[in-house]
């Protein structure tokens, strides 16, 4: 554990349950249980960040953490609210040099060496300062003659960073105008506020500050980069080609230029561009931790993946855990490569936050709504960020897990043509784990934009015909007609059932004269010439009933089994296809779809279709006596005679 800080407070005595709070991360630290200590002290900074008891215990916290990030917010406010203590002084700027933030580090170094000249660790800082002063006057603007300006301006654009990178936006902005208010041409402070639009989700405004950080100075990394990104996000694609081959050909120094140049590379999706600049900065002799960050190596790995060198990519994953062992991207691609073929997601370079900064809580709120509300709120989301429907065929192949789950999510919403065809292309391809393919498409079934029935999708790294089945099935009657017509039906259908067809047939032609209209009747009349073998005058009226009642499903399925039997199977499957799309069945209208579509399948050797089929109807209808029958035909891939076929069995509806 870190040597703790003999940080003196006076002021009111803190809550009890804050207390009890912080005698449980005590106690946790004590017996190695961090990840305990982290959860519940962060559960009392959402309700007592400021308070200086806390920041004690999580300056002892993150600093035996190494979080230098979490650290510096925590010096900060240390430091403001006693900056005449040693310790908090020496602790606040070590944490600012830990975050490069090297001028606003000077600047409480030289306050702590004139109030504590004589101070054990003054000889140390004094050497800090020297040598952090040399290091700025080497990155001097040469324009900038002004020694007081320049040290102004250092101190503000740190500040300016802090807030951009701890996400104070409003604050960042107010200090970048304030900046170049004082001195316009300071291409960092513009890069930055370039940054903060971006953060905002205001592209347009972005854009506009990129090229005026470009105007200001050309060959600048971070203003050449910042535009490609920008470019890409708003979709101007063809102005990207140009920027990328300035920002490839740069040689003006930058912080950070490598990272910037990969980070951009693998923002637009140039993979080859990453290699060749791995192997730029290898012949360059620049391959070092001075030079390159755990994120270069990433983005590197991810191109060699894309590339399908996985020995590579995982090697380069490595070298990152080398300099950042909690490196999260590293770390998850890894567990990724590790999966089964079908299981993986495969390879992604960033995560939703980086493609989409602005979205964090706009969109936890619309999508957290349910309902009309939810959907209103969503669609009001993608009107203000528009550059998600051009980007979904990119973000759908190069997103990590959550991007797509987010872009699935927000599809079935809104329903948005451009999202759903995205969706469609992303569901029926290869890329992607089977599970997150298999959750589009049916959200895509559910929405009718995948036809119900059989699609081939690529499932345990081959094609394969599925179900995709986007309706209900009920109990509600189907069959409209007077009681006595009713009575009809029903009397015909069990003369049917007994294989009295002539009985049927008599009973139905006397019907159908008072109750012409009937597309039930006539079916069962057709099914009567059937199993009499008058197959003509079966076929006939089957055509009639297709051209007065083209909906009627019953009548649509028999003409299918018409189709079967003269081995038309292409046509009888078309008419299957097209009874399926409708949002709901009758458990006996799903019952005669189900047979008739496993028939077919059978006939035409597709037995583990058929099984597919088999499986749908005994999950919907466990009990039904039909489910029993039909299992012992695919087991011996039987499929049923035609002679009984167009007898439709729809439940007595009770009155």
């Amino acid at each position: 554990m870190a040597k703790q800080k003999s940080f003196k407070y006076t002021g009111p005595t803190p809550p009890r349950n804050l207390i009890n709070g912080i005698e449980q991360i005590e106690s946790k630290m004590q017996d190695g249980d961090y990840e305990s200590a982290g959860e519940i002290l962060h559960e009392l900074e959402a309700k007592y960040r400021e308070n200086p008891f806390l920041l004690k215990i999580a300056y002892i916290y993150y600093s035996d953490m190494q979080n230098y990030y979490a650290l510096e917010p925590v010096c900060r406010s240390l430091y403001a609210m006693d900056k005449r203590d040693p310790d908090i002084a020496l602790a606040t700027a070590t944490a600012y040099m830990m975050n490069n933030r090297i001028g606003i580090a000077r600047k409480i170094f030289v306050d702590f060496l004139r109030r504590c000249p004589d101070h054990e660790d003054s000889p140390h800082i004094r050497q800090t300062v020297e040598k952090v002063e040399s290091d700025l006057r080497k990155e001097a603007d040469p324009n900038i003659t002004d020694a007081q300006l320049f040290d102004e301006l250092i101190l503000l654009h740190d500040e300016i960073r802090y807030a951009l990178d701890h996400h104070l936006h409003h604050q960042g902005r107010r200090l970048a105008e304030q900046l170049l208010t004082k001195y316009p041409a300071f291409t960092p402070a513009i890069n930055n506020l370039a940054q903060i639009y971006y953060m905002e989700g205001n592209i347009s405004k972005a854009i506009q500050i990129c090229e005026q950080a470009i105007a200001t100075s050309p060959e600048n990394i971070h203003a050449l980069a910042n535009y490609a990104r920008m470019l890409f996000i708003a979709g101007r694609e063809t102005e990207i080609t140009e920027i990328t081959g300035r920002l490839k050909k740069s040689e003006t120094p930058a912080a950070d230029k490598w990272t910037k140049i990969a980070e951009t590379l693998g923002f637009i999706g140039d993979d080859d561009g990453l290699l060749d600049l791995y192997s730029r900065v290898k012949e360059e002799k620049q391959l070092s931790d001075e030079y390159i960050s755990p994120f270069f190596y990433h983005l590197v790995a991810v191109a060699y993946a894309n590339r399908g060198d996985e020995k590579e990519a995982k090697a380069l994953w490595n070298k990152a855990l080398q300099l950042d062992p909690d490196f999260e991207f590293a770390l998850e691609n890894l567990e990724d490569i590790k999966l089964p073929n079908h299981e993986r997601n495969g390879a992604w370079a960033y995560t939703t936050q980086y493609w989409f900064p602005a979205l964090g809580q706009e969109i936890g709120i619309a999508l957290g709504s349910s309902g009309k509300h939810a959907e209103k709120s969503v669609k009001n989301f993608i009107n203000n960020h528009s550059e998600i429907i051009h980007l979904a065929p990119t973000l759908y192949q190069r997103g990590d897990p959550s991007t797509r789950q987010f872009l699935i999510g927000i599809t079935g919403i809104t329903e948005n043509k451009e999202l759903l065809a995205a969706t469609k292309e992303f569901a029926l391809g290869q890329q992607g784990s089977d599970k997150l393919r298999l959750e589009a498409a049916q959200m895509l079934s559910r929405n009718k934009s995948l036809p119900n029935g059989s699609v081939r999708m690529w499932i345990e790294e081959e094609w394969r015909e599925l179900l995709m089945l986007g309706f209900e099935i009920n109990g509600e009657p189907r069959i409209n007609m007077p009681k006595a017509a009713m009575d009809i039906y029903f009397q015909s259908h069990e003369a049917l059932k007994n294989e009295d067809s002539a009985k049927a047939q008599q009973i139905l032609e006397d019907g159908i004269k008072t109750y012409p209209n009937s597309p039930s009747l006539l079916n069962n009349l057709a099914a009567s010439y059937q199993m009499q073998g008058n197959l003509d005058k079966a076929e006939k009226i089957l055509d009639e009933i297709a051209v007065r009642f083209p909906d009627y499903l019953f009548g649509i399925v028999a003409k299918a089994r018409v189709e079967i039997k003269n081995k038309n199977y292409g046509g009888a499957q078309e008419l299957i296809s097209r009874a399926m799309q409708r949002d709901s069945f009758h458990f006996s209208e799903f019952e005669f779809l189900c047979a008739a579509q496993i028939d077919l399948l059978l006939l035409e050797g597709h037995a583990d279709s058929a099984e597919q089929w088999l499986g749908l109807w005994e999950k919907m209808l466990p009990d039904s006596p039909a489910v029993k029958e039909y299992k012992e035909k695919v087991t011996l891939n039987i499929p049923a005679s035609w002679s009984k076929s167009l007898i439709s069995k729809p439940k007595k509806s009770k009155r």
